[in-house]
């Protein structure tokens, strides 16, 4: 064990967990009522199509982000020509290459941010503390991901990106985040697909 020593307490640090911060889950001795309780340690997330949360999650984790800080981005993903796979080599091959792209992104994200499944094959992601060009320069990345990973085997499975960053709005909110960046989603697919869009289009 290692020990804190503070202006009230000592508090009792348990060193066999993993941290994703110093203030994770701290343990108080001696003097709990003098001290309020921590955050719990942040898990690493699991990237299994299964497991990733959806959207009524999202909308959750963004009005809590928000309520504690106005830095936040968001991004939209939506697959192309993922139809195509669905349609000629059946659902089984589908989901595989849904979890091959799910793979891809936990790859390239790894615990900057959450991934989320929006419905069929969308998903979103959410990056606490990123700037407009910080999650432009995300999204690119997972864009390079996505399309290197070979997801639909002959059927080349890219991706449609849209970015809405907090500070690109007048009064940041979680459903104009969700609505901006699903707009600028939309702006990609239309625009000729495999790229990343920001928002404000244009």
């Amino acid at each position: 064990m290692a020990y804190v020593l503070r202006a009230e307490s000592l508090i009792e640090l348990d060193t066999t967990l993993s941290f994703a911060r110093p203030s994770d889950k701290l343990l108080t001795v001696g003097w709990p009522a003098a001290i309020e309780p921590t955050a719990t340690v942040s898990a690493p997330q699991t990237f299994s199509l299964s497991k990733l949360p959806k959207k009524e999650t999202l909308l959750a984790d963004l009005k809590d982000a928000l309520a504690r800080s106005s830095e936040i981005a968001v991004i939209f993903i939506d697959l192309d020509k993922f139809k195509e796979v669905n349609d000629t080599k059946g659902h089984a091959e589908g989901d595989r290459c849904l979890e091959n792209v799910v793979r891809a992104v936990g790859g390239t994200l790894g615990r900057t941010g959450t991934l989320y499944r929006w419905g069929g094959d969308e998903f979103a992601i959410s990056l606490p503390d990123f700037s407009t060009d910080e999650a432009l320069a995300t999204a690119e990345r997972i864009r390079r991901a996505i399309e290197g990973a070979n997801a639909g085997g002959d059927v080349p499975v890219t991706a449609s990106v849209g970015v809405c960053a907090a500070d690109r709005l007048q009064d940041p909110q979680a459903e104009a985040l969700l609505d901006s960046a699903d707009k600028a989603m939309y702006a990609s697919k239309k625009n000729g697909k495999n790229r990343v869009t920001a928002w404000p289009i244009g």
